[in-house]
């Protein structure tokens, strides 16, 4: 896996960009009941040879 991509369940169409998720990239939905930035840190922590993150999208 080369990289891990978020995605929020409230942004309309997300299915659509889960769709299009380069190949071997993971995509997480966040659970709503949920802190977003402790999933984030939740799936982070379990990666081993990060080496960097980037692109934030959000609308």
């Amino acid at each position: 896996m080369t990289s891990s991509v978020f995605l929020d369940s409230q942004i309309l169409d997300y299915q659509q960009l889960a769709e299009n998720v380069t190949p071997n990239s993971e995509f997480v939905i966040f659970d709503t009941t949920q802190d977003g930035v402790a999933q984030i840190t939740q799936v982070l922590t379990a990666r081993s040879n990060l080496r960097r993150y980037s692109d934030c999208l959000s609308w």
